[in-house]
């Protein structure tokens, strides 16, 4: 009877702590997600997260120097067509625009097609010299599905055509 209640305890400790369901296939190269993208952070890379009740921000200092502020709600700042040079490029299912403050700042503002109210708005700066690094971070964002309780990435093209 003692084996029977400790086997039943390990499988509900293991079913209540076990992240949730993700493809291994498709999505084993994410450690961050947001609504509808996820992505990877590199050992040495500082991250930290705001959850707030219907929005979150993710903080990336990347050890290069360079910073990400990524917002996913339904209230972002407004962002500006008109200094947009890219201008809700339609790819994978979601919008994506971009835009350059200055040198050394950017904005890649994602919209879903499907569920309008989600967006994810990225606040780039780049304070090294190189920029690899972060077009390094930006090829593991993938765009995500979630249905029925599972979460399902795929590689996409999610930042073709943004020009850091």
């Amino acid at each position: 009877m003692r084996l029977i209640q400790c086997v039943c305890l390990i499988i509900l400790l293991n079913f209540f702590l076990s992240p949730p369901a993700v493809s291994e296939e498709k999505s084993s190269f994410c450690s961050i997600y947001t609504h509808f993208a996820c992505f990877d952070i590199k050992n040495g890379d500082k991250y930290t997260m705001v959850k707030r009740a219907d929005f979150r921000i993710h903080e990336v200092h990347l050890t290069s120097g360079d910073y990400v502020m990524i917002y996913h709600g339904r209230h972002p700042e407004r962002f500006d067509y008109s200094n947009a040079y890219l201008v809700q490029k339609p790819i994978d299912g979601y919008l994506i625009s971009a835009e350059k403050i200055g040198s050394t700042e950017h904005r890649i503002f994602i919209e879903n097609q499907s569920d309008g109210g989600h967006k994810v708005d990225l606040r780039i700066q780049i304070k090294s010299d190189d920029r690899s690094s972060m077009e390094l971070f930006l090829s593991t964002f993938r765009a995500c599905n979630y249905a029925s309780g599972e979460i399902d990435c795929f590689p996409s093209e999610l930042f073709k055509g943004v020009e850091l």
